[in-house]
């Protein structure tokens, strides 16, 4: 299985729920855990329910925004 680049546009979106989620008042440390099921969900709905495929690629989107997140926050922070 490849990851092709427009999966890879998935990403920034996810950060974005997840910051918004993040406002809405969940709890801070939770947000890795609902950014992985997050993204493993969207992976089953590209894959088509492809349990293996869908999981692999949701997982690796949902890790890929826990990185992107963290390295914004880490950047900015003073």
């Amino acid at each position: 299985m490849t990851i092709d680049a427009q999966y890879l546009a998935i990403v920034p979106v996810l950060v974005g729920i997840l910051a918004a989620m993040k406002q809405a008042g969940f709890e801070p440390r939770y947000i890795p855990t609902l950014a992985i099921l997050s993204g493993i969900l969207i992976g089953l709905m590209l894959k088509q329910w492809d349990v293996l495929e869908g999981i692999t690629l949701g997982g690796a989107i949902g890790l890929a925004a826990i990185g992107a997140h963290s390295g914004v926050k880490n950047t900015l922070k003073k």
